[in-house]
């Protein structure tokens, strides 16, 4: 199990491949690169020694400057654990079906349809 400050700091990680880098990230949150490399690697505080933590505050910050959910951090790891393999099968999917006509798309939706019927009833 994670502490919230791993989990924050996968989360930045995920945050940095949606923009480009570190660098890109750091910039749409409003810090400076040096801030936003120790918040994500937990550099030691110079005092305690220890990890350096992130305040709600800080995380709210950033989730605003994203635009996600007030909260996103602290799940991101567990949401977005495959998060790039899934992008690429969900834009895989999409490629597919705008290729489909009517009767080729007959056959996922009786699919998600079971699914979705089979599962609401647990």
């Amino acid at each position: 199990m994670h502490d919230i400050d791993e989990i924050r700091r996968k989360a930045m990680e995920i945050l940095e491949q949606e923009v480009g880098g570190p660098a890109a990230a750091a910039a749409q949150a409003g810090m400076s690169y040096s801030q936003w490399a120790n918040l994500r690697s937990g550099a030691q505080d110079s005092k305690t020694g220890r990890p350096r933590g992130m305040r709600k505050a800080t995380a709210r910050k950033i989730e605003a400057a994203f635009g996600k959910l007030e909260g996103w951090l602290d799940v991101a790891d567990l949401v977005d654990r495959n998060y790039q393999r899934h992008d690429a099968e969900l834009e895989l999917v999409v490629k597919a079906w705008n290729l489909a006509d009517e009767a080729d798309r007959a056959v996922p939706l009786a699919w998600a349809n079971a699914i979705l019927t089979a599962r609401s009833k647990r």
